[in-house]
């Protein structure tokens, strides 16, 4: 599954990093660039969906639409290495014929710009769920956390290996200002969908969440290995993390007034 909005530039890539799989689904959000030419070229399944803040809001539609138990998830902007697409391949009879698995997470690398991000809460050896049987696993409509095992399943992980190459690339941000859109969007629903997943917050970690999201980013995370980066990256962390908390905040004291 793959969900796209002007990515023209990212899809081909995307596409033949999954040309191991033999159900192809595509989902353009409206896009104006060439992404749908691109799509027909590769997809088997191509679905046309308004805008929505994230792509979890139509994963948890279009897997349904999926032949096979076992559904690869990809961002358009990732890129699975020909040498973890051959251990999943290598590795996948075994993870079948085991019926206690609901999901595979793989390492996951990001880029700024196409520089490799060492340090942050984006940088370094990641790991990500990439490959699950969409049975045992959860798809919800809820940003950032609508994606996880169903209850009495676990996780297959596939380690970085000696050269650390069998790795999910994620070309995550091309500049500055499509990181801060695409963030801003998210902060959109972050405080509500914490708020029904039944997260609560108070005022005392409103005002810790600056000093310690930017500490843990920069610091804990190594955010320093990447410089001036690492610091901007860090301060945004820092702004974004302390947004949602207040957001939720704020809808917990509307929620009190209103009971």
């Amino acid at each position: 599954m793959i969900v796209g909005y002007n990515e023209e530039h990212f899809l081909k890539q995307c596409f033949e990093s999954v040309s191991f799989c033999n159900d192809v689904h595509y989902t353009d959000l409206g896009s104006t660039d060439n992404s749908i030419m691109v799509a027909q070229q590769y997809a088997n399944n191509i679905y046309h969906r308004q805008p929505v803040p994230s792509c979890e809001m139509i994963q948890a539609e279009v897997v349904n639409y999926t032949k096979n138990d076992w559904v690869l998830f990809i961002d358009p902007d990732e890129k699975v290495d020909p040498s973890l697409a051959e251990q999943i391949a290598n590795e996948f009879d075994a993870i079948n014929a085991n019926d206690k698995i609901g999901g595979v997470m793989v390492p996951w690398q990001f880029y700024f710009k196409q520089k490799k991000l060492n340090g942050t809460v984006w940088g370094g050896m990641n790991q990500k769920y990439l490959l699950v049987n969409k049975h045992r696993f959860h798809f919800d409509p809820v940003v950032h956390y609508g994606r996880k095992l169903k209850d009495g399943f676990v996780q297959y992980t596939i380690e970085p290996d000696a050269s650390k190459t069998n790795v999910l690339h994620h070309y995550w941000m091309s500049s500055f200002k499509v990181f801060i859109k695409k963030h801003l969007r998210y902060l959109k629903n972050e405080g509500q969908d914490r708020y029904d997943l039944g997260v609560r917050t108070g005022w005392s970690k409103v005002v810790v969440s600056p000093f310690k999201e930017f500490y843990r980013s920069f610091y804990t995370l190594k955010g320093y290995k990447d410089g001036p980066l690492g610091i901007a990256l860090s301060a945004f962390w820092s702004w974004y993390q302390t947004s949602a908390i207040f957001s939720l905040y704020k809808i917990q004291k509307k929620k009190a007034k209103l009971s």
